[in-house]
């Protein structure tokens, strides 16, 4: 995706593939064109500019006013949000756009977690921190990212809605603990709607989802082929009631390298599996788009 600048693209069609948005922020507000940063250290055009081009046709509201500020390139004309990229995942999993459960037939999440980190935290471990190389990860790029992090901030504790919910949280040990509350809240309102008669939920959503992920498989079926040796390793470490790895499975590729594609696999080797008579795992799977 990094190399055809569809990193930006990536980012937003999986939010559409998502049932939940998770978003955290520190005091950094991430990769954006702020402070004129439109070409990179070696002078060459931000690798943003071309990834926002790729998404023109498909995410229009990347150019509406409240998208502003705006670069625009004096040669071509065409203008390019200066928000960061992360703001942007946060703008199109909720604040551009409703939920999925208050618009038939839509994409994108059902569930929304903000996660905000308390800046006496940052301050705090910029005070122990004695390598200057490592300081940059607790304060803002500039004073331009500082306000566009506090008005995201703002604009997101604003929003009064059900299913969206906004940490403050000030030191990790405390993040643990509202991350367990709200995936025990977010479980309770997902086993809300159970099965039917027959063991199978029905509602428009699970069918959704399940044409999406088996036309995610079909159009990589020639790819995961070759992966064969890598899904059998794989399917050991999961399914073996005694794995004799202890540590994490962990698969390193480049970009479209096939990784998302094995675990839509090994999804779909277990939803086989639960069918079966005394299958009671449970599975849980977590990916990072940004």
């Amino acid at each position: 995706s990094s190399k055809q600048s569809r990193t930006i693209h990536t980012c937003l069609s999986a939010i559409d593939q998502s049932d939940i948005f998770v978003g955290f922020f520190g005091q950094r507000y991430g990769a954006s064109l702020l402070s004129n940063a439109v070409k990179d250290q070696e002078g060459k055009p931000h690798w943003i500019l071309p990834s926002l081009e790729v998404c023109f046709d498909e995410f229009p509201w990347l150019n509406d006013a409240d998208m502003a500020p705006f670069f625009v390139d004096e040669k071509s004309q065409t203008t390019y949000t200066k928000k960061s990229v992360t703001e942007l995942e946060f703008q199109h999993g909720f604040l551009k756009q409703p939920l999925r459960w208050e618009k038939e037939g839509g994409k994108g999440p059902c569930f929304v977690y903000s996660f905000f980190r308390d800046e006496a935290f940052d301050q705090m471990k910029l005070s122990l921190c004695q390598n200057e190389s490592e300081r940059w990860k607790y304060r803002a790029e500039n004073g331009e990212s500082m306000a566009a992090l506090q008005n995201l901030k703002q604009a997101v504790t604003e929003i009064k809605e059900g299913n969206i919910a906004v940490f403050g949280y000030k030191d990790p040990r405390v993040f643990q603990e509202a991350s367990q509350r709200f995936l025990l809240d977010l479980m309770k309102k997902i086993f809300e709607n159970e099965p039917n008669e027959s063991g199978v939920r029905t509602d428009t959503l699970d069918i959704v989802r399940n044409v999406r992920h088996a036309h995610l498989l079909a159009a990589m079926s020639e790819k995961l082929n070759s992966f064969e040796t890598v899904m059998e390793a794989m399917k050991q470490y999961v399914f073996s009631p005694k794995p004799s790895a202890t540590g994490p499975f962990v698969i390193v590729s480049q970009a479209g390298g096939g990784k998302s594609a094995m675990l839509a696999k090994l999804a779909d080797d277990i939803l086989v599996r639960r069918n079966q008579p005394n299958e009671r795992s449970v599975y849980e799977f977590v990916q990072f788009i940004g």
